[in-house]
């Protein structure tokens, strides 16, 4: 199965360069069990990621994704920067929210400390406040 999804994402990606969903699932398979039994998907797993918020910078689920995968991999510090990145681009208290759980149930499953849990359970207030419009000032 891991493999026709990779054959799927990728002939995606050949036929739209520009798909960011592609891109992204494409991150995150690279960090399925199949894939993290070879250390060399994680290069994969950032290259498609990072590929997916090239295309388009505010790409939420493309932050989100990308630290999952990091996640999964293992890296910790550079996950926390993308999960930060996503829920600063979220605007959405609903989407904030799916994202945290996210991060969680990943954390859970690969048995990090209540420490990090707490600090990745906990991000800073203001992410979760949702941007409102400035007032427009007239002369």
């Amino acid at each position: 199965v891991a493999t026709l999804s990779e054959q799927c994402f990728s002939r995606s990606i050949e036929l739209n360069p520009n798909n960011k969903a592609a891109h992204a699932n494409l991150c995150l398979l690279y960090a399925t069990r199949p894939f993290r039994k070879d250390q060399n998907y994680i290069r994969q797993s950032l290259f498609y990621g990072k590929k997916a918020i090239d295309i388009d910078p505010h790409y939420i689920n493309g932050y989100r994704d990308l630290a999952i995968s990091l996640l999964w991999h293992g890296e910790l510090k550079k996950a926390y920067n993308y999960y930060i990145r996503a829920l600063e681009e979220a605007h959405n208290i609903k989407k904030d929210l799916e994202i945290i759980n996210d991060a969680q149930q990943v954390l859970n499953q690969i048995g990090v400390d209540i420490a990090t849990r707490n600090l990745w359970s906990n991000p800073p207030p203001q992410l979760l406040e949702p941007e409102t419009e400035q007032p427009q000032v007239t002369a």
